[in-house]
């Protein structure tokens, strides 16, 4: 059987045995938002030359926002999708991170400068 509850619901199971002995277990199944999630990060390259122009892309699922740092979008922009040009002069590290109303979710990739 599935349920869909509609608010956070205490389920209680009772089980008895041939001599009328009883257990019961609950469980509590909590409802909110979707869970904010990201789903990919990538660079296309992790080792570049000093300048060299280096793209992160990110996907995500149930974001309303992202934060990148100082880096402002490139190509697609969208909080679920957005891709970012930069051309590091020194081993960077960038940190994604993306909120919703399911929470936020973040991860670093870090490009090495030769």
């Amino acid at each position: 059987m599935e349920l869909i509850p509609p608010h956070t619901t205490t389920y209680k199971l009772t089980a008895e045995d041939e001599s009328g002995q009883a257990a019961t277990a609950a469980t509590t199944v909590l409802v909110g938002p979707p869970r904010t999630k990201l789903l990919e990060v990538s660079v296309n390259k992790i080792e570049v030359k000093k300048g060299e122009m280096v793209t992160l892309c990110f996907k995500a699922v149930n974001a309303t926002s992202y934060d990148v740092g100082r880096l402002r979008p490139a190509a697609v922009n969208s909080p679920g999708h957005a891709c970012f040009a930069d051309f590091p002069q020194q081993t960077k590290t960038y940190k994604v991170q993306v909120s919703g109303p399911g929470g936020t979710d973040s991860e670093k990739v870090t490009v090495k400068v030769q």
